[in-house]
């Protein structure tokens, strides 16, 4: 991958960004698109020859070093990494690369469901995403049925436009909806909320159980 990568923009290109594998968010979360080499290969077949792909790897998926290492390469292999950039609609990006330089710079952000989604939008650039992410439902974060989908994006104007105001809304929300806790040992490690004591993490699991048991009763009851 390295060896293969620039560190240069495209004029015009879309921003994909992929997902570590094997992992939840990319199956089952994202469905029939969970391949994300072969969901790569036909949004190329899709879009305009004035439109590149660029590619950034998830930077899990490229350490050998890590404590996962054992499952990375039975995801992608350097075959990958060359089917990809036989197609001259192509380019992967260099880790190296600033991500938000690259972000901001694209037509839109794809990932399957990756939180880049999030980061792109806060950042002004749109973004699609193709699985069942938490986030869907925030301002100029689309989620497409189909690859085909995508020409519609790329011929609008209206849909290039990002409310900053909106998304800062909805970060609002998220924010007021949101329960802390933890439940893993690690968690406390990692997470800003590792000063909770065991009676608040009870309170909060029994808070969030009542409120999705109320919704469930709303809804189907």
């Amino acid at each position: 991958y390295n060896f293969f990568s620039t560190n240069k923009l495209p004029k015009k290109y879309i921003l994909f960004a992929m997902s570590y594998q094997p992992e939840a968010t990319s199956y089952p979360d994202a469905g029939k698109f969970h391949d994300q080499i072969d969901t790569i290969i036909k949004i190329a077949k899709t879009i305009d020859n004035n439109t590149t792909i660029l590619i950034k790897e998830h930077p899990m998926q490229l350490n050998l070093l890590g404590a996962f290492n054992y499952k990375n390469p039975q995801i992608r292999s350097i075959k990958n990494y060359k089917d990809l950039i036989k197609n001259k609609k192509i380019e992967l990006l260099s880790q190296n690369f600033n991500i938000l330089k690259a972000i901001k710079n694209a037509e839109y952000t794809l990932t399957i469901n990756g939180t880049i989604a999030m980061q792109s939008v806060m950042n002004g650039t749109p973004a699609l995403t193709f699985g069942h992410a938490w986030y869907v439902g925030c301002e100029s974060i689309y989620r497409l049925k189909s690859i085909s989908e995508i020409k519609k994006f790329l011929n609008s104007k209206k849909l290039k436009k990002v409310d900053k105001y909106k998304v800062i809304h909805y970060m609002n929300c998220l924010d007021i909806m949101s329960v802390p806790l933890s439940y893993k040992k690690f968690h406390r490690l990692i997470y800003p909320y590792s000063n909770l004591s065991k009676i608040i993490i009870k309170k909060n699991i029994k808070k969030i159980v009542r409120r999705d048991l109320k919704h469930f009763y709303n809804i189907y009851v």
